[in-house]
């Protein structure tokens, strides 16, 4: 995939320590048997606890041998698997709810960071991400969701380091937008927002995505700063949530 960016634009996107500390690596790290301690190899396959998902075993002898050992962590950690398992089914609830209430602001932040007027086609080279962290204890859905960060991603390197296939499907689905957008009179292609959400104990994270059809009016005008777009997104869905007061109110705005 050819760049349209700048090379300087390029630069600062990839080696920014955002971008840095947000690749997914794919390289399995060394797996050993929980109970004798044989590596993973062509002729020891390894087969996960049915239990916690976590220990491995090269045998069923080996496994009943380490039960006395790992019985506790086991069923601790089946208690913490059911608790993520009833917490994600809220969240995904929630995601679909909170998305149409937020999507005019995200879309000011993803045209001002992209900036499409001074580099055209940054559409199809980026995305805008943002990491949201989910608390299923607040009592409305505006108030679950809180912003954690938002940065541009390089759709290259997030598809060379893919994550269970998400970023491609997307990607593909990015490519038939656009074609079908530029069908349009005035149409510009389609721009991608990609919502991170960060589980409870932030070591689990889930993805979905946020589509815009694009028009040539969006390339010029912009809402937000193109050096302020991140304060002016947290401060708009800060406010839309209930915790701060003030800021500018948008036509259609609920």
């Amino acid at each position: 995939m050819q760049s349209h960016v700048s090379p300087e634009v390029m630069d600062e996107v990839l080696n920014s320590p955002e971008m840095m500390a947000k690749i997914y690596w794919t390289e399995e790290p060394n797996r050993e048997c929980s109970g004798c301690g044989k590596r993973k190899s062509p002729t020891v396959i390894l087969k996960k606890c049915s239990g916690c998902y976590w220990k491995e075993y090269c045998s069923s002898e080996c496994q009943k041998k380490d039960w006395p050992v790992h019985k506790t962590i086991c069923r601790e950690r089946q208690a913490t698997r059911r608790d993520l398992e009833e917490i994600q089914k809220g969240m995904w609830t929630d995601i679909y709810d909170w998305i149409p209430r937020h999507r005019q602001p995200m879309f000011d932040a993803l045209m001002a960071a992209l900036n499409l007027r001074h580099h055209p086609h940054a559409h199809e080279d980026f995305f805008l991400e943002l990491e949201l962290v989910y608390n299923a204890q607040e009592k409305t859905v505006r108030r679950r969701f809180e912003l954690q960060s938002a940065a541009v991603r390089d759709w290259q390197t997030f598809l060379d380091n893919d994550y269970e296939g998400f970023f491609a499907r997307r990607y593909a689905d990015r490519l038939q937008f656009d074609e079908e957008s530029k069908k349009h009179p005035g149409g510009y292609g389609c721009a991608y927002a990609i919502i991170s959400m960060v589980l409870p104990g932030g070591d689990s994270r889930l993805f979905t995505d946020v589509p815009y059809r694009l028009n040539v009016a969006h390339v010029t005008g912009l809402a937000y700063g193109l050096t302020t777009w991140r304060t002016e997104l947290a401060r708009d869905l800060e406010k839309s949530a209930g915790r701060q007061k003030g800021g500018k109110k948008k036509a259609g705005k609920k």
